[in-house]
């Protein structure tokens, strides 16, 4: 095992690093959240639920987030240490980044004031949305994010988790112990995720410039286009992927909101979040893996790649397996001392929704394997004819299982999904094999 696992200590060491940092700060936010469920009542936190998701779904929506073509086609420049063209790069992230939060904060705020009467929501949610939709403007972290994978500085993630973690318990326990109404945890979370978004842009900066790198937003798109062949259809392909996946993301909440109320959305979001902590394994090891097959694969190191592929997809079975187990044990038991009767429902949701997630696990390395590998048209197939599926399932489930009918979309979600990608990732593979084969 140990001879198995040595040309990937790397990814491993850096999914360690991230890992500390993403499990103390994901079970510091699920007590946070338990903390916040439990003082609002599943009406008012389904509420709060509900307007996150919303400024959720517009900065998806709107956000370019080019940090995966910044790290497939930086990866080497920086190796290379290509000063020039990394900072045409770096200039080319960051304009798409600000433009991408102008422009989501004023289409939110449209939205809100203009068509949200169609969608019969309350004057208190208009109220709290506009608040919210603050947060869009600060999200500039997806050419941060990049900058710090490339350089490897996967500690900084971490401690940008803990300490965001941290702030956002203090202020939320405070906020309790004072009695603060709805509008005081919007508030709260709203300023939590400002800080989280700023120290990411910091952080990414400052290991940019440090290097001796400059900083600056005049660049040409002529001169990128010709620098980076297909850069815009990168761009375009990934982050229409990323719309794509507000269906299986966000939309379970709009629908559950419209068809079985907010005090539903508030027993779902208990369920949804226990799954993220417990899959909060599968985060790190997505930003450690994505660079290092890019390197592989620019490298045309295919045994090393393809064989990172396979080892990943075991380890992360095995441990979803051993997860669930655990909450099919314990976990009822759980929800009901840490919140008490009134988030009961959220455990059978839970059951079927982390088969869902075991399933993603398994099939965690693919996605950036095809990126890597230039397969981005495929890739965006594959979670189109997916996430279609996915709603529809949802929404009949729902009609004939309530909230249970939730998790059982999202493990057939991820089910089908998983068997797209095989199907693509071998066909692809195999195709390669004979192209090598010597004639």
């Amino acid at each position: 095992m140990k001879k198995l696992l040595a040309p990937y200590s790397k990814v491993f060491r850096n999914t360690g690093i991230l890992l500390s940092g993403n499990v103390v700060s994901k079970l510091i936010n699920l007590f946070t959240l338990f903390l916040t469920a439990r003082y609002l009542g599943t009406g008012n936190f389904g509420t709060l639920v509900f307007v996150q998701t919303f400024v959720l779904i517009v900065i998806t929506f709107v956000s370019f987030q080019p940090w995966q073509a910044i790290i497939n086609y930086g990866t080497k420049l920086s190796q290379e240490k290509d000063g020039k063209n990394l900072k045409l790069l770096v200039s080319y992230g960051f304009f798409l980044d600000l433009l991408s939060a102008i422009l989501g904060f004023i289409l939110s705020l449209i939205f809100i004031h203009y068509f949200s009467h169609y969608f019969n929501f309350s004057e208190d949610v208009i109220l709290y949305s506009s608040i919210y939709s603050v947060v869009i403007l600060f999200y500039i972290n997806g050419t941060p994010t990049a900058l710090l994978r490339i350089y490897d500085k996967f500690k900084l993630f971490a401690f940008q988790e803990i300490i965001t973690a941290i702030v956002k318990v203090i202020l939320i326990s405070i906020t309790c112990l004072l009695q603060g109404d709805l509008i005081h945890f919007v508030l709260v979370w709203v300023l939590t995720d400002i800080i989280a978004d700023c120290l990411l842009l910091y952080f990414g900066l400052k290991e940019y410039l440090r290097r001796g790198n400059k900083f600056s937003l005049y660049f040409s798109f002529k001169e990128v286009n010709e620098k980076f062949k297909g850069i815009w259809q990168f761009v375009w392909m990934t982050n229409l992927q990323r719309t794509i996946k507000i269906v299986p993301n966000y939309l379970d909440i709009i629908m559950i909101q419209f068809l079985l109320g907010a005090n539903t959305v508030g027993v779902y979001k208990i369920a949804k979040s226990i799954a993220a902590t417990v899959n909060g394994l599968a985060d790190p090891l997505y930003q450690a893996i994505y660079p290092q097959l890019a390197k592989y694969w620019s490298g045309d190191d295919k045994n090393n790649f393809f064989g990172l592929v396979k080892v990943i997809g075991l380890i992360m079975g095995a441990i979803g397996i051993v997860a669930w187990l655990g909450i099919v044990i314990a976990g009822n038991e759980v929800i009901v001392l840490t919140m008490g009767l009134e988030y009961s429902g959220a455990y059978e949701v839970l059951v079927w929704y982390f088969l869902g997630v075991i399933v993603s696990m398994v099939g965690l390395p693919i996605a950036p394997a095809m990126l890597s590998m230039g397969l981005v048209k495929q890739h965006l197939y594959i979670v189109t004819i997916s996430s279609v599926l996915y709603l529809i399932i949802l929404y009949f489930s729902l009609l004939n299982f309530q909230l249970a009918g939730a998790g059982i979309a999202y493990f057939m979600f991820y089910a089908i999904w998983l068997i797209l990608y095989v199907i693509y990732f071998r066909s692809e593979r195999k195709n390669l094999n004979e192209i090598n084969q010597p004639n």
